[in-house]
Formats: structure tokens, sequence, C-alpha cells
């Protein structure tokens, strides 16, 4: 049995769930929508911007989407010991698909999503979170998460915080930003 306060944090999407596929495909239909031959999102500016995210926000292509089954497996012996928390900034619509498909590798967690209309920046946004659970009582053993500024402002707030990349987890240094 876990300890009732202790919690790890698992990001979603990149770290749970592999979205790359999906990415692909709605750049696929930005660059025909708009005549580009954008290879990043980082490419994108403006209206094809909006446009990707309106698609990748939606549940058009999840589908697409495969499970990172060795970050499962990872979650799986954790929640033995801590209460597992997801926290995503995919809107709840997409992050409902998603839990369907965790519960079913038998994860049991409490997850956090965007909802509809919340245009924070994904950082902001998790921190939020972060200080809501810390507020509660729960204290941050572990996040993982795959985007870097993520887990440099969320490194402040657990004991280890770790950058995934596929099956690549790397123990990122605790932060002491005071801006935020």
């Amino acid at each position: 049995m876990y300890q009732m306060n202790a919690v790890v944090v698992f990001d979603i999407e990149g770290v749970l769930i592999d979205v790359s596929e999906r990415i692909k495909r709605c750049l696929e239909e930005v660059n025909k929508k708009f005549g580009i031959s954008a290879e990043d999102i980082n490419e994108l500016k403006g209206e094809a911007r909006r446009y990707f995210w309106e698609y990748f926000m939606s549940t058009k292509y999840l589908h697409l989407d495969k499970p990172i089954l060795c970050n499962i497996e990872l979650a799986k012996e954790l929640q033995k010991q801590y209460k597992l928390i997801l926290i995503t900034g995919a809107f709840c619509n997409v992050a409902k698909v998603h839990k369907k498909k965790l519960e079913r590798f038998g994860l049991k967690f409490t997850m956090f999503c965007r909802p509809i209309g919340n245009k924070l920046p994904a950082p902001i946004f998790k921190r939020e979170i972060i200080k809501r659970l810390i507020s509660r009582g729960y204290k941050i053993i572990m996040i993982f998460d795959d985007n870097e500024e993520v887990c440099r402002i969320l490194s402040q707030y657990a004991k280890m915080t770790y950058l995934v990349k596929g099956c690549e987890r790397k123990l990122v240094k605790r932060s002491k930003l005071e801006f935020y």
C-alpha cells in the first residue's frame, strides 16, 4: 500500500502515450491547407500554428496514438508505493480517451486535464496544479514530463524530476526559480 500523501506525477502525451504519429498527421494537414512544408511544430506561425493545435487538441487523430510501455510499466511499479497523478496539457475530451487506454494497462490514477478554452502555457498550467496538490498536503516525490521547460519549472516542487524522451529518463537539476 502506498503512503497516502506521497505522489508521483506523470505527463500523458509524450510520456505514457506516443503522439508522434498524430503530430505528423496534423503537420501534413497544415502543410496541405497552407501550401507550406513545415517539418516541425516550431516552424509554424500565426494561422497555421493555430490550425495545427486545433487539430492536435481534437479527437480526430487519437487513433494514431500508441502506448509507451516502458513508462507505463514504471508507473505501474510506482503506484504500488505512491499515489499516481496524471497531469496533461491535453483538453479533457482528449484526456478521457487516454484515460480509458491507460486504465486497461492497470494504472489507477487521479487525472488533471486542461479545460476547453484554457490557453495557459503548459508549464504554467501544470505548475498551478502542482501548487494546488501541495496546498492540499501532498508531497511530490517524482515528476515525469517530456517538456524541458515544464521539468525546469516543476523541479522546484518535487524531490526528483525527470525529462522523458521515449524510454530514456534524465534527472533534471532542481530549479530555484523565484519569479514563478
